[in-house]
């Protein structure tokens, strides 16, 4: 998901930036087959690479954590600049980019819990739920 410091910058550096579920180690397993035949650089904190005459520079926030109670998920901010590069060229690598990184979802397991938003009277009709404060609930073992 972009942020909203995400856009076209005065010197010409279009940005991205991106708060995702993962640690550092998980980006480079992840990112390897999106550098496959590309001129790159790995550095600790990124990757930069070659994008149709232009340079797309990766840089990786400091690791933390997302906690939800006793839940705990890895997170890492990761901002995007692509230099030089067509427009055309950007959504490609931005849509390779986010399937690449994308995590199971729904189909993830039959036993995955849930968070959505749902009001109080569609809690007290969905027996399967266990509700925690007014405006959140989850589902397990749908």
């Amino acid at each position: 998901m972009a942020e909203p410091d995400a856009g076209e910058s005065r010197d010409g550096i279009r940005r991205v930036v991106k708060d995702m579920g993962i640690t550092h180690a998980d980006f480079f397993r992840s990112v390897r087959p999106l550098l496959e035949g590309a001129d790159h650089t790995l550095r600790d904190d990124g990757v930069t690479l070659r994008l149709d005459g232009g340079i797309v520079e990766i840089r990786l926030g400091p690791e933390s954590r997302r906690s939800l109670g006793n839940f705990h998920l890895p997170r890492t901010r990761v901002d995007l600049r692509f230099q030089n590069c067509a427009a055309d060229s950007i959504e490609a690598f931005i849509a390779r980019f986010d399937t690449r990184f994308r995590r199971g979802g729904a189909w993830i397991s039959h036993s995955a819990a849930v968070v959505w938003p749902i009001s109080a009277s569609d809690a007290a009709m969905n027996s399967r739920s266990r509700c925690s404060g007014d405006s959140f609930c989850w589902s397990q073992n749908w």
